[in-house]
């Protein structure tokens, strides 16, 4: 800034000189920090802070009521998946798959025997015949069907571990398994069918595919000897077609079953 006067030599100086005419005195403009000025606080300006802290308050407490709102709504969904499944009786979780295998169950072996299938019958006895299904018509109110019985040997009528029980729903595709327990036994609770039942194949190691069910007449009265010649002609000419189970109700249906050995 010029003074009035110089410091020097005391000449009267105009505002807009910037150096003695009567010495070798400057005066520099003044720098640049002396030309800043504090900024003005404006209402505006003092009212900004406290406006974007509630706005972020704001914001927060609509993000948790959405998301209270939402899990809300899913959780209404399940509960009446949930009412709806315990209305119709079927888990919710559940799903049909074309191949299902439904673990074995030990069955008491005093329980007397239910016969409701028609068996295949040796051919030098009585001819061969279509298997069929119970003359009762199954219950459509029945959800499934407890199904149960012994495997034996035939020549020994010894019951026979590890066998596996097959269990067919040829409409639905549908497989179904189940082994024979140390005693022969096997006991499956399998989903009731409307029309038709299960076909029925029993596999085990040395044994021919072919078998007798337990509305075979006279098997368990038979010699020794004439067992072992039904079982040898299974094994070897007996070509068989396989027998249909079906449950009439929710009661256990019991069926044997007679394995021929391989010679």
């Amino acid at each position: 800034m010029t003074p009035e006067k110089c410091p020097n030599c005391g000449t009267k100086l105009k505002p807009e000189t910037l150096s003695c005419p009567n010495c070798p005195m400057s005066f520099p403009e003044d720098d640049s920090a002396s030309a800043v000025h504090p900024l003005k606080q404006t209402p505006l300006y003092r009212a900004l802070p406290p406006i974007l802290l509630f706005a972020g308050i704001g914001y927060l407490i609509w993000s948790m009521a959405t998301g209270l709102f939402h899990l809300g709504e899913t959780s209404a969904n399940y509960d009446a998946v949930d009412r709806n499944a315990a209305a119709s009786g079927t888990p919710a979780s559940s799903s049909a798959s074309s191949s299902t295998t439904i673990a074995a169950e030990v069955s008491p072996p005093s329980e007397p025997a239910r016969h409701e299938v028609v068996y295949i019958s040796h051919e030098d006895s009585v001819a061969p015949r279509r298997a069929a299904i119970s003359a009762r018509a199954a219950d459509p109110q029945t959800r499934s069907w407890r199904l149960r019985g012994v495997v034996y040997d035939l020549t020994t009528l010894k019951p026979l571990s590890g066998c596996t029980i097959i269990l067919v729903d040829e409409r639905a595709n549908r497989r179904i398994e189940t082994r024979t327990d140390a005693f022969g036994r096997y006991r499956t609770i399998v989903p009731s069918l409307a029309e038709g039942g299960y076909v029925i194949g029993i596999e085990k190691d040395g044994y021919a595919p072919a078998y007798l069910d337990s509305a075979q007449d006279g098997v368990p009265t038979m010699s020794t000897a004439q067992r072992v010649a039904l079982a040898d002609d299974m094994a070897k000419t007996f070509t068989s077609q396989p027998a249909t189970i079906q449950a009439a109700n929710a009661a256990p249906v019991r069926t044997d079953f007679y394995l021929a050995p391989r010679r």
